[in-house]
């Protein structure tokens, strides 16, 4: 009995370990950037709602999730035009609490619902998506303390009378250059959050390059195909199939054309800035258009 009990406990010993070193070797390697500024390097381990771990030198450290202000995940500190288009809140709506930057340049307002070493569970108005640890670049838990730290990286001025919401909310802004990014649109998604927050009237520009194929042969650039005739499960029913649409939100605001236009469009309401392609059906597509988005 004593030797099986033994081999039990050894057993048991060794999955114990085998499975640490499992973990270990499935971290990923991220910088905590906390509110005062210190940085802490390590190997993210878990979350548990209230801390994250980060393995140092082999030994486990925790921090209060509530003390970091970005883990920078992969390509290093932020751009001008990343830090502009942060929260400026600190109590931010729920799907706008949390920023989650893509390597691709995609930038997702909304809030995280797990993440672990291998990925980033994130809720946006559009719904729950799951992204790769190496695809991430960026995750801000805090917007005001990120803005501060990388004050020295950011361009936006707070501007007194419009509630310190800054450039791109109409009157008030202090920099007429707007920021500008370049959002890729797939073809075989009906809506791509852009990460863009917009109010009603402003003018936004797109420049839109690629082509999505709808069909076996059949490819369009964003003005769509013409050949087709419209079809009743069309967002746009007055645009060929294929072409580039946009909405604010997805549950009131009606889809509104793009195409290939440089003329800005004016938005007509606030809220998240939504790219699709018009099309009834997108299990079937491929392809999709790279849109640069300007605020006029």
């Amino acid at each position: 009995m004593t030797s099986i009990n033994s081999a039990i406990t050894r057993a048991a010993a060794v999955g114990a370990f085998c499975l640490a070193v499992a973990t270990l070797a499935a971290a990923t390697d991220v910088t905590f950037v906390l509110n005062n500024g210190e940085r802490q390097s390590g190997q993210l381990v878990y979350h548990t709602g209230t801390n994250i771990g980060l393995i140092q030198n082999g030994n486990e450290r925790t921090f209060p999730v509530g003390d970091v202000a970005v883990i920078l995940y992969n390509d290093g500190d932020p751009t001008a035009r990343e830090v502009d288009r942060l929260p400026t809140s600190d109590n931010p709506p729920e799907l706008q609490r949390h920023t989650l930057v893509l390597r691709s340049g995609q930038v997702l307002h909304g809030k995280v619902y797990h993440w672990n070493s291998d990925n980033v569970m994130f809720d946006t108005t559009a719904g729950r998506g799951t992204y790769n640890a190496s695809d991430v670049a960026r995750l801000y838990l805090s917007g005001p303390p990120a803005r501060r730290l990388f004050a020295g990286e950011g361009t936006q001025s707070q501007v007194a009378g419009n509630n310190g919401r800054g450039r791109g909310y109409g009157r008030g802004r202090t920099n007429t250059t707007p920021p500008q990014t370049t959002v890729r649109v797939e073809g075989n998604r009906q809506w791509t959050d852009t990460g863009l927050m917009v109010q009603s009237g402003e003018r936004i520009a797109f420049s839109a390059s690629g082509t999505v194929e709808f069909g076996k042969g059949m490819k369009t650039g964003p003005d769509g195909d013409k050949n087709f005739g419209s079809r009743p499960g069309y967002p746009m029913r007055d645009m060929p199939v294929g072409g580039l649409i946009g909405r604010v939100g997805l549950d009131a605001s009606a889809p509104f054309a793009i195409g290939s236009t440089l003329t800005p469009i004016t938005m007509p309401a606030a809220g998240h800035l939504f790219l699709g392609v018009n099309d009834d059906g997108y299990t079937d597509n491929s392809g999709g258009y790279d849109v640069g988005i300007s605020r006029r």
